[in-house]
């Protein structure tokens, strides 16, 4: 009788990396950014909002990242921190730019989170912007001519007039009033 013998060898490798000096190749986060920030139109230089970035390739600026945010806001470092191996920046939005609800109703910033490595991380704030009553009402018509007889009936309608105000709500709202001067101040009644 013949035997046979199998011999198996096992190898364990143990591979241990080290992540230190290594890029995670994952860009900057935000931290939580609010979904609804509204302000009343006007000019300023109030905060709007402050808003973090972290991640673990290097210290994270926090910048515009177009023309039009560039115009709006500036943009300021409040801190840099690392706590074990995460990188974190914060930084405060503060308005520069004139808030107009009638021509801009949205404000929409783009903001951009970049750290040492390179990797980028955009992120899209809305600001609503509330209306002021700061529009004054316009006739639609800037001249009013009208002749009418002397022995016209008393009511007659002899003139109609519209204006309109760009303002929302309750500001919006547009209200008539004659003012009579003189002897024929009673003749008249809007």
């Amino acid at each position: 009788m013949e035997a046979i013998l199998k011999l198996g060898l096992v190898c364990t490798l143990l591979i241990s990396l080290s992540q230190k000096g290594l890029s995670q190749n994952y860009p900057p986060r935000f931290g939580t950014v609010p979904s609804l920030l509204q302000f009343n139109e006007g000019c300023s230089n109030r905060t709007l909002v402050t808003i973090s970035a972290s991640g673990k390739n290097g210290v994270i600026t926090i910048s515009a990242n177009d023309a039009a945010t560039q115009a709006k806001v500036d943009i300021t470092e409040i801190s840099h921190t690392k706590l074990s191996d995460v990188f974190s920046t914060t930084v405060k939005i503060t308005q520069k730019a004139c808030m107009d609800r009638e021509t801009e109703p949205t404000w929409y910033l783009q903001l951009l989170a970049t750290d040492t490595s390179g990797l980028k991380m955009g992120e899209l704030l809305q600001i609503y912007i509330l209306d002021v009553n700061d529009e004054h009402p316009l006739f639609t018509s800037k001249l009013f001519q009208i002749t009418e007889f002397e022995n016209a009936s008393l009511y007659t309608e002899v003139l109609k007039v519209e204006a309109n105000d760009p303002d929302n709500g309750i500001g919006g709202v547009v209200k008539y009033s004659l003012v009579a001067q003189g002897q024929v101040s009673n003749n008249y009644s809007s």
